[in-house]
């Protein structure tokens, strides 16, 4: 029998740490009480960092489910509804010029918008870029305080197809559920989505 009861998991995530760079915390609770924490790896590689309890890690389209979480409780709490138009409940200038009126929520969440991406990797439609760090500098990175920052990426290119006729992944989608929620709850997106729904406090 090991001597720690996470024993095992943590010499298994050691390993990974040495063998293939494995960077991250691993973390165990049980309400308040911490049953394991350990970091592991690097948080800057080029610098040497060790990754340490308060190291932040980009989420990057693990965002997209939060959205989707934080937008659906605002439709539970009747702020807006999935099948609304997107005209209907954003503002014109929180919304690309572009978006066809028929828009829903439902079509964001769902991929079949027909808004085009700010990185699109087909390289036959509006959007395409060969280097997503390109992005940046149209708008660089340390202004972007919420979503409504990244707007002018995608808000004059023109749809990809008519909402609901075709799936195609949309990183501006979601940005504009970003916008959405912000603006339907009146609260910062962060504040949203971390005190509301299932990330609120139970009772």
């Amino acid at each position: 029998m090991s001597a720690h009861p996470w024993q095992d998991v943590l010499d298994e995530a050691r390993r990974l740490e040495v063998e293939d760079g494995l960077s991250g915390i691993l973390r165990v609770s049980r309400d308040e009480e911490v049953l394991l924490e350990s970091c592991l790896g690097l948080a800057d590689r080029a610098g040497g960092i060790p990754v340490h309890p308060g190291t932040r890690f980009a989420t990057a389209s693990l965002s997209k489910m939060f959205t989707a979480v934080g937008v659906l409780d605002a439709a539970g709490r009747e702020e807006m509804g999935v099948h609304d138009r997107l005209v209907d409940v954003l503002p014109p200038e929180l919304r690309p010029g572009t978006l066809s009126p028929d828009v829903t929520v439902h079509h964001l969440l769902s991929h079949t918008s027909g808004i085009a991406d700010y990185f699109e990797e087909d390289e036959d439609l509006p959007g395409y870029r060969e280097d997503y760090g390109d992005i940046w500098d149209r708008v660089p990175n340390y202004r972007v305080r919420d979503y409504a920052a990244l707007l002018p990426l995608f808000a004059d290119l023109p749809p990809v197809c008519p909402p609901g006729t075709a799936y195609h992944y949309s990183n501006a989608g979601y940005v504009l559920l970003g916008i959405l929620l912000s603006h339907v709850s009146g609260m910062p997106f962060v504040e949203a989505v971390t005190t509301r729904g299932c990330w609120s406090p139970p009772g």
